[in-house]
């Protein structure tokens, strides 16, 4: 089975960019992608590190990094 890419990879920065380029990525963070919403995370995402991320789905598991982790209230707002 290959790597799957998923619709929010295209609003992300891309996997390539090399790390000095994002100096505040720091943490990586993987959630469960059953009941997300790939839009509202984006949006969530978008509104809090004003594209300073990447994010990947692959295996139904979207994988984060980001300058910090979402908080559990924050992954809350993401759901369907």
């Amino acid at each position: 089975m290959g790597h799957q890419t998923h619709a929010v990879q295209t609003r992300s920065i891309s996997c390539n960019t090399p790390r000095t380029a994002m100096p505040n990525v720091v943490s990586k963070q993987e959630i469960a992608g059953r009941s997300m919403d790939p839009e509202k995370l984006v949006s969530m995402l978008d509104t809090k590190f004003a594209g300073a991320y990447e994010v990947e789905m692959m295996h139904n598991t979207y994988s984060i990094r980001a300058p910090r982790e979402l908080s559990n209230t924050e992954i809350a707002m993401c759901r369907r």
